[in-house]
């Protein structure tokens, strides 16, 4: 009876498997045809995970949003194909074989930076513009406290094994995806997860042994957090700030179409006092006299209900 009853469950879960992939095939078989008959490579899903290999990792590479140079040849050459992909970004590093160990370092550490590298939108932008920003939690905060928090709560037996490894692929997802292209802000943010949960496991088990009267235990956990949350306090490695003209630049465009003139001119003079770390200063300064003086907003990219007419810009106001 015991035989059979294996025998049958052996049975059922090949029949799952058998189905599951069968499910997988025929969409992914659907796909595959599309592609042989549009005349790409059969398993083209996207060409977004190519553009993105070459954009955070072709030499010339730093870790920043900005493309390297080269990033349109080697697209062109590789037609799709991110394997070919792959392959072209790694023979751009003849001749310089340890920049791409040393593009990674500096991604792995701008993983655990504080900085938050702007990307479609700028963390720091926001964050001066909207109090609830300026007073939650920082990303030093979480990982200090959550990354205690998780290994204390391992140690303790307070997570499974089980359920530790599910944090930790959690963690590993994100970083996997900040080392595989760059490490901007939205990457990261998939760490809140398992690092708000260690943050909470922090507490329960901190105040746990302070009622229990361990305050050496409580001193060493307040103190390992403490000396973690530096880590993200060092030194950013890439070369970026924390301003970048086009968010002032938009911003003040659709302050200058709800007729606050006021307030878009506050916020350009912001930009110039404040954004002399923008590494594209010249060309935002200069994009702001063109903004002004030519009262043009085509270049902010703002839909059109957005924009200001003629009568409510500024040049026009003044004039």
């Amino acid at each position: 009876g015991e035989g059979r009853r294996s025998f049958g469950g052996t049975q059922r879960r090949r029949h799952i498997f058998f189905f599951g992939l069968l499910g997988l095939a025929l969409p992914v078989a659907a796909l595959a045809v599309r592609n042989v008959s549009a005349g790409v490579p059969p398993l083209t899903f996207d060409t977004r995970q190519a553009i993105g290999l070459v954009w955070g990792n072709a030499r010339g590479a730093n870790a920043t949003t900005m493309s390297p140079p080269g990033m349109a040849q080697i697209l062109d050459e590789a037609h799709g194909s991110t394997l070919s992909t792959v392959r072209l970004v790694l023979e751009s590093y003849r001749g310089a074989p340890l920049d791409l160990p040393k593009l990674l370092l500096r991604k792995l550490a701008t993983f655990f930076n504080e900085f938050e590298v702007p990307d479609n939108a700028s963390f720091y932008f926001f964050r001066d513009r909207l109090t609830i920003l300026r007073v939650l939690p920082v990303f030093p905060c979480l990982l200090g406290i959550g990354g205690v928090g998780l290994c204390a709560a391992l140690s303790r037996r307070v997570l499974r094994k089980e359920e530790g490894l599910l944090v930790l692929v959690a963690i590993l997802v994100p970083l996997a995806a900040c080392l595989l292209v760059q490490t901007t802000s939205r990457y990261r943010a998939a760490m809140a997860g398992p690092l708000a949960l260690g943050c909470g496991l922090f507490l329960l088990i901190a105040v746990d042994a302070m009622r229990r009267r361990r305050l050496r235990e409580a001193g060493v956990l307040a103190v390992a957090a403490g000396v973690l949350s530096l880590v993200p306090l060092l030194p950013s490695t890439i070369p970026a700030g924390r301003h970048r003209f086009a968010d002032a630049m938009v911003y003040a465009t659709l302050l200058e179409g709800r007729g606050d003139l006021a307030g878009a001119a506050r916020e350009v003079r912001r930009y110039l006092e404040e954004g002399t770390d923008d590494s594209l200063r010249d060309a935002g300064v200069a994009s702001f006299r063109h903004w002004y003086e030519t009262g043009d907003r085509s270049g902010t990219n703002v839909a059109p209900e957005g924009l200001a007419p003629p009568g409510r810009r500024l040049k026009k106001k003044e004039n």
